[in-house]
């Protein structure tokens, strides 16, 4: 898996040009191949004015450590999960952290588009909405699409971070327990 230039730069920049702008940017990354990272540090170097903006290198091994690498780092009160190859609309913090507030959901994914590589839309990925549908749905697959997640961060005291055990479905556990703890969930 190869990252690409200029779809990271298109994701960076998805996230501080929201209109939420009260936020925290981490970037966790693991090094590996020369080349990647010195297109991947351009890429980072081009908002290094941005005091938002954090750049982690993860030096544990797997996509799982790095996601609890990021959530240890943070100091915020909600998270938001992203990935470097997605693009944001320039409202989802700001309409997230709204419908967390009003629906007093602990967890809110969202729907999506899936675009191809060439920027078109293909369709919409429309997840269940409430959590009694979630709750539902949640044993024959998955009802988040990760990089939409926002939660309150307080959830993890009584929850713990994704286990490293689950690697590839380390995201699904981590909803299992959410909702076993009793916490309401829902998608927008």
């Amino acid at each position: 898996w190869k990252i690409r230039p200029a779809l990271l730069a298109a994701s960076i920049h998805s996230i501080l040009d929201q209109t939420y702008t009260n936020l925290e940017f981490l970037i966790t990354y693991e090094k590996s191949l020369q080349d990647i990272d010195k297109e991947m540090e351009y890429v980072f170097e081009n908002y290094s004015d941005d005091h938002r903006l954090k750049i982690i290198d993860s030096n544990k091994k797997g996509f799982t450590n790095a996601l609890n690498l990021g959530l240890e780092r943070s100091s915020g009160e909600i998270i938001a999960r992203m990935d470097s190859d997605d693009i944001s609309e320039k409202t989802r913090f700001e309409e997230q952290i709204q419908y967390l507030e009003d629906s007093k959901s602990d967890l809110n994914g969202t729907w999506a588009h899936s675009i191809s590589e060439s920027d078109t839309v293909l369709g919409r990925i429309e997840p269940p909405i409430t959590h009694l549908e979630i709750r539902k749905k949640i044993m024959f697959h998955n009802p988040f699409l990760h990089p939409s997640i926002m939660f309150k961060k307080q959830i993890l005291n009584k929850t713990g971070l994704y286990n490293s055990k689950f690697e590839g479905a380390e995201d699904y556990d981590f909803y299992f327990r959410i909702i076993h703890s009793g916490y309401q969930v829902s998608n927008t």
